[in-house]
């Protein structure tokens, strides 16, 4: 009986565990926040330009065979990217916002997986998508609502991003749809089909047409004809992004769409270095070069050096061509349009040559005197990190360091060199024209050669052009300052056919006659006036008995001159008064006289 009650009193023993699960149920997720997502997307540019060059981005490395990167192939002309207004009409003030349209030189991933969030159909490669939400974040910064067409041959699809379809209780929502087109080319009986079967894309519609269904749906058939018609007929592969509304946020407050192209067609050739001169890239029907800084800049030079991420350039055994590091080209010139202008650094990267940071005064953190007007007249140094090793911001707004685990090392090292090769150019040039104001000069004289070169023809890149370079170029590390220089005066500049724009080389200077007679006195007016050395003791003329009496008081021989070699009377003072007695010297040049006659 007592071990009955014992056990009675014993609680029951646990049931076992549940074996552990792959995945846990979709309920068990955290809630995503769909509309605080996408207005935290739409917050991540501090511009719309900069959101605007994120999707120019995606269309560059969408269109750009891999191929292109090697120096001797030879790019078709069949690379294409259009900028332009959405218009319903002819007239441009009728515009509701903007298109961008390229072709691909491969098949376009489904649109499913082009609007995942946080996954990239690129993978981990060197260019620019690849942290999968370029395009996402792009239009919720440019746009409330905005469209998605892509043509994979005869296969059609449609997406939509649209902040109205977003709720605080789900996950962010960016449907897609695919089409077959019809025997006509027509999609109209496909697309009301999908608008029946679903509200988000009637809503969407409604909302593209001020309301009125029917014209939103008559907007959107015209946009998936002109994936087959005129230069995007013959093109197997398009993508088709069109932004409605454009917002008015940043700091490049615009009037509309308009105005908005315009200065992107004005931005676009500083920000990419690295477009072929085959590329087709034309904004409100007018084509862009990318030859920006080619055509710019004077005495263009390029430097090529190899950074690297781990060692420190103090410690490293290999410290001037690191074995583990990678290459990068610099380049160095003078801009006339900003003579004045202290020294400006571009940083670009990744495939396409993207700007991701300028400062416009970067001699402080190049270790560079920052005072007055050292390192100015319009020095520009530009850092091409060609192969994409630089860690980037997910919106390519700034560098990344901190993601690296010696990313301190890694910045210091960049800065360092790039504070070598600035000084030393800078330095050969300010020697050769002796004095900052000669060389702020013969910058700004060449306004005119630069202003020429606005209407040349250049068929050459920044990264494959014959510039100026620097034969015997070494350098030594000065851990004293924590700089890197080199000595000046053991190198050989090597003049580049593609550097377009020369400095005017300052004439040699004249010699000047050795300095002769005594030392300067001062005449009453205070000008400084030198006198004529005096003759020799033969060539002296015999004194008077007054004056070997009184030599003190004599008068200098020869009388002080100035620089025009005019004769000044000497001061009259106690010692130049002539004693009693005495004939003044111009009686005894006047009895001279009548004695020679």
């Amino acid at each position: 009986q007592q071990q009955q009650q014992q056990q009675r009193q014993q609680p029951p023993p646990l049931p076992p565990p549940p074996p552990p699960r792959a995945h846990p149920r979709q309920e068990e997720l955290a809630l995503v926040n769909g509309l605080g997502m996408w207005r935290s997307w739409g917050r991540n540019f501090t511009s719309p330009i900069l959101a605007l060059l994120d999707l120019f981005d995606n269309a560059m490395d969408a269109t750009m065979p891999p191929e292109i990167d090697d120096p001797n192939y030879k790019p078709s002309e069949n690379m294409m990217v259009r900028l332009q207004l959405d218009k319903e009409t002819d007239n441009e003030r009728d515009a509701t916002g903007i298109m961008m349209m390229n072709n691909c030189y491969r098949r376009i991933p489904p649109l499913v997986e082009v609007l995942s969030i946080h996954k990239s159909c690129k993978g981990d490669t060197d260019q620019i998508g690849e942290n999968g939400v370029g395009v996402k974040q792009a239009c919720a910064a440019l746009s409330e609502l905005s469209f998605v067409f892509t043509k994979n041959r005869n296969e059609l699809g449609l997406g939509i991003l649209a902040e109205i379809l977003q709720t605080p209780t789900e996950a962010p929502y960016l449907p897609s749809w695919n089409f077959i087109t019809e025997q006509d080319g027509s999609v109209h009986y496909a697309l009301t089909q999908r608008i029946n079967d679903s509200e988000a894309l009637e809503e969407c519609v409604k909302a593209y047409g001020d309301g009125d269904l029917e014209r939103g749906l008559d907007r959107l058939e015209k946009h998936f004809r002109r994936l087959n018609t005129g230069v995007w007929a013959d093109q197997d592969y398009v993508f088709l992004m069109v932004m409605h509304k454009i917002r008015h946020t940043g700091s490049d407050a615009f009037k509309g769409p308009k105005q908005f192209l315009e200065m992107v067609h004005s931005e676009l050739p500083r920000n990419y270095i690295h477009i072929p001169v085959e590329f087709d890239v034309q904004v409100l029907g007018k084509r862009l070069d990318f030859q920006y800084w080619q055509r710019r800049l004077i005495e263009l030079t390029k430097f090529q050096s190899r950074l690297d991420p781990e060692n420190s350039w103090k410690d490293a055994k290999d410290w001037d061509w690191p074995s583990k590091g990678y290459s990068v080209n610099i380049y160095l010139g003078f801009d006339p349009y900003r003579s004045n202008g202290k020294a400006s650094l571009y940083i670009y990267s990744r495939r396409s040559g993207r700007l991701i940071k300028s400062t416009e005064d970067a001699r402080h953190i190049l270790g560079l005197s920052s005072g007055g007007t050292d390192y100015a007249q319009g020095l520009t140094i530009i850092m091409d990190d060609v192969h994409g090793n630089l860690p980037l911001t997910p919106t390519k707004q700034d560098l990344a360091f901190g993601h690296e685990q010696n990313g301190k090392i890694h910045e210091l090292n960049m800065l360092a060199w790039l504070g070598a090769y600035s000084h030393y150019y800078y330095q050969y040039y300010l020697s050769m024209h002796r004095k900052k104001g000669n060389l702020r000069t013969v910058v700004m004289d060449q306004v005119k050669d630069v202003r020429k070169n606005a209407t040349r023809e250049i068929r050459f890149s920044l990264l494959h052009g014959n510039f100026n370079t620097f034969i015997g170029l070494q350098f030594r590390q000065n851990i004293k300052y924590d700089k890197i220089r080199s000595p000046m005066g053991k190198t050989e500049l090597r003049p580049g056919q593609d550097t377009l724009v020369r400095l005017q080389r300052p004439a040699p200077p004249e010699p000047t006659a050795p300095k002769r007679g005594r030392a300067s006195v001062y005449p009453p007016n205070g000008l400084a006036m030198r006198m004529e050395s005096a003759p020799s003791q033969q060539q002296q003329p015999p004194r008077t008995n007054a004056y070997q009496q009184h030599p003190t008081a004599a008068y200098p021989q020869h009388g002080h001159y100035s620089m025009a070699h005019q004769p000044v009377q000497p001061p009259l003072t106690h010692a130049t008064y002539p004693p009693p007695g005495a004939i003044p010297p111009q009686q005894q040049q006047q009895q001279q006289h009548e004695i020679e006659k």
